[in-house]
């Protein structure tokens, strides 16, 4: 329990050093590995009626888990658990063995005392959870999680132990109301220090589990949750005719193998269940499989990009050769985000084609990077009109040119998860698509994809930085 707690001091001071970060990491679909430590009241469930008392125990457990998060916010689970259960009996009653024969054929009742005899019991199950699960954002980094099943349980050791007291047998002999005892060579002893292994079977179970998530990255998730396990099915030995010491006493010739059966593999206990309530820690990854886009037409090129001058409009862009087309599945916005002046590319305009005039073929492939002044968690912005002269520049280039296409690919900074930031990057570029075509553009010509946060325009490691990769580009082809 000394180490829980030192590991999860040490997870804490993880998390307050992150507590600072102002990253949003929302929910997310998809498949998650977790694993957990932890420990709590561990025991078995059990009822001694008037042999004695038991006291609960403490256990340690440790879980590997698979869940797949169907929506945001639901999903199922399995996986592996181990877990340690401890209990223990103290015995103060005679067990009555009638119609006993000794040695010599006499008829007597053998009697046992137990003599503050204290059992303890050790279980280790092996399990195996099937669960619904959830998880809801409260806060930039944190979630709510539960989750609720049923999990299949199998003892992968199961022993007893006795380690105070003792237990004696004696003989009463009805005919003659005599009692014996302390005869060795009549086989009426004192013993102490028993073990062995409990007759348990697997056995169904409920659980329940409740804890929060603290987001390290997008990918780590610290785990902090309550859970409770409670036995539904029996466990008992079923032999209702076992002692819980068995002298070998019914017939003359025997006396010689007395077995200490244990309380849990005795017709005593007529119920048991497992049962744990324990505090976790763990991990949790989130597997991701980055997919690729699939573009329209692969084998047409595409080449360096350029960044506009706002104020030229489209009067120096070279021609474009090709485009990728991916659906346009995220709801457009009715109007469009302002700009900031952005620099023009070095590099050497194309002479031989003049502004909004009808394109010929033309290999060169260029791309233009347009840099709006885009907030963070924004697709629009106030100062719209300072960007018309530029869309209204490439309207005209558009439809004036039917054979010409483009492709308009948002962006984002790091900030969020890559989800959020993939459906941010399609809104700001469905939200440029849409002002073309309210322009007169013909759908068919523009297209509107989102790459999110995977292609900086420079690494975000400033607010400076980052403001520069919350932009638009537009790739403009002909065929």
């Amino acid at each position: 329990m000394k180490k829980i707690v030192i590991l999860i001091s040490f997870l804490l001071s993880i998390t307050a050093a992150n507590a600072q970060k102002s990253n949003t990491y929302e929910c997310e679909k998809g498949h998650y590995i977790n694993f957990g430590i932890g420990g709590g009241l561990q025991s078995l469930l059990y009822d001694l009626q008037d042999y004695g008392n038991k006291k609960l125990g403490w256990g340690g457990a440790a879980n590997l888990n698979y869940s797949y998060f169907f929506t945001r916010h639901w999903g199922v689970g399995t996986g592996l658990s181990l877990k340690t259960l401890a209990a223990s009996a103290k015995l103060n009653s005679v067990q009555t063995i009638e119609n006993a024969v000794d040695e010599d054929g006499y008829s007597y009742s053998h009697l046992t005392y137990f003599n503050n005899l204290k059992e303890k019991q050790n279980q280790i199950l092996f399990g195996v959870p099937i669960t619904l699960c959830y998880q809801y954002n409260v806060g930039n980094r944190w979630k709510l999680s539960g989750s609720l099943g049923a999990a299949w349980m199998s003892p992968i050791k199961d022993k007893f132990k006795t380690t105070k007291g003792d237990l004696e047998t004696r003989g009463f002999y009805p005919e003659y109301n005599l009692e014996l005892y302390g005869m060795e060579q009549h086989h009426f002893y004192t013993a102490d220090d028993f073990k062995g292994n409990n007759n348990i079977g697997n056995s169904w179970a409920g659980l329940a589990e409740i804890g929060v998530l603290y987001a390290l990255s997008k990918r780590w998730d610290l785990s902090f949750s309550v859970n409770g396990v409670f036995g539904i099915s029996n466990q008992a030995s079923g032999n209702s005719d076992a002692n819980i010491y068995n002298p070998d006493c019914m017939s003359a010739d025997a006396y010689k193998n007395p077995v200490y059966n244990g309380i849990l593999s005795s017709g005593v206990i007529d119920k048991l269940r497992s049962m744990s309530t324990s505090l976790s820690v763990g991990l949790r990854y989130k597997l991701e499989h980055k997919k690729k886009e699939k573009p329209q037409d692969p084998d047409i090129p595409t080449d360096n990009p350029i960044i506009v001058d706002n104020n030229k409009g489209l009067d120096s862009i070279p021609n474009v050769d090709t485009i990728s087309q991916i659906d346009d599945d995220i709801e457009v916005m009715d109007s469009m985000p302002d700009t900031v002046p952005a620099i023009v590319n070095n590099e050497p305009e194309n002479k031989d084609i003049e502004p909004n005039k009808k394109v010929e073929n033309n290999p060169k492939v260029r791309d233009i990077i347009i840099q709006p002044n885009f907030e963070l968690n924004k697709y629009q912005s106030q100062n719209i009109k300072d960007y018309y002269e530029t869309i209204d520049s490439l309207a005209v280039m558009l439809k004036e040119n039917p054979d010409m296409h483009i492709e308009i690919v948002g962006h984002t900074c790091d900030l969020g998860s890559e989800l959020y930031n993939q459906q941010l990057g399609q809104s700001r570029a469905n939200f440029v698509r849409q002002e073309l075509i309210k322009r007169g553009v013909p759908s068919k010509q523009v297209v509107a994809m989102s790459k999110g946060e995977t292609e900086p325009l420079v690494p975000n490691t400033s607010e400076e930085n980052r403001k520069k990769n919350r932009r638009v580009e537009i790739k403009i082809v002909t065929e």
